[in-house]
């Protein structure tokens, strides 16, 4: 039994060192960008799409897009077919991370490469076992990338929808807080408000998007009642130029003239 303060002593021994040995590099971690909308058709999903194929083009960067809804859910639209996957993938095979993880598997070599971006999409109509928060994150962990950038359902959680939401965000790097400036729009969903301020009070980076903006905006009644410091504006993109986008099965800043209004956007959120 040992003597309380008593003096620890140590056995001599010696470390050899190999000089020509190497330290393994250490795993980077993945950045993680998250869209969110403040109300349904906040635009959220357009905006995500076309962040990843910004980041993309051209980059030394590996980028992941995830989709994140519970089955049906996406209301309206699915990711999956607004960039037209069925297509894009034609005769080489689209794999579902959902259906892979659902069966025990792991995402983490999992490569759905299309213009640089690998595209991790539920399939529509596809039946799983519900999906946990901590599936969703360890889903965005183990993707393929430098940068992944997760595109959450407005209806993601259900009945529990703003506390899942929450925790799932909190595992973010960035919190990209779409908003349509409609003052229905505004006014939809306090619970979902409160919650990125509450994230705000504790630390967390939420850049608020001001989606959708043109001269009949009232800016001033609209800062008084969202009462946000600081936020980037993206211009009402051309609805022409929106619909082309998904006749061609891709993101709208494939599309010169939509990506032009979004470039100065773009920048500022990723920095």
């Amino acid at each position: 039994m040992g003597t309380a303060g008593a003096e620890r002593r140590v056995v001599g021994r010696k470390l050899p060192r190999r000089a020509q040995t190497p330290e393994p590099a250490a795993r980077k971690a993945v950045t993680k960008y998250a869209f969110a909308g403040l109300s349904s058709r906040a635009g959220a999903t357009t905006l995500a799409l076309a962040f990843a194929d910004w980041l993309a083009r051209p980059s030394d960067r590996s980028v992941a897009y995830i989709g994140i809804c519970d089955e049906g859910l996406r209301l309206s639209g699915n990711d999956y077919d607004k960039l037209g996957i069925d297509r894009r993938f034609a005769g080489r095979g689209y794999v579902s991370c959902y259906d892979r993880l659902a069966h025990g598997g792991s995402a983490r070599a999992i490569e759905n490469l299309d213009g640089g971006v690998n595209w991790l999409l539920r399939v529509p109509g596809e039946k799983t076992a519900p999906f946990d928060v901590a599936d969703y994150v360890r889903l965005s962990a183990c993707a393929a990338s430098d940068v992944a950038v997760l595109d959450v359902c407005g209806q993601f959680g259900g009945q529990d929808r703003v506390a899942a939401t929450q925790k799932l965000l909190r595992d973010c790097d960035r919190v990209f807080a779409v908003i349509d400036p409609l003052p229905s729009a505004l006014m939809a969903d306090p619970e979902k408000l409160e919650m990125f301020k509450a994230m705000e009070s504790v630390g967390a980076e939420v850049l608020y998007v001001l989606n959708k903006m043109n001269s009949g905006v009232d800016v001033r009644e609209m800062r008084a009642f969202l009462k946000i410091r600081d936020a980037v504006e993206v211009p009402f993109l051309d609805p022409a130029g929106i619909y082309a986008a998904e006749y061609n099965c891709c993101t709208v800043y494939a599309m010169p003239k939509l990506a032009q209004a979004l470039d100065t956007a773009f920048t500022r959120m990723a920095t």
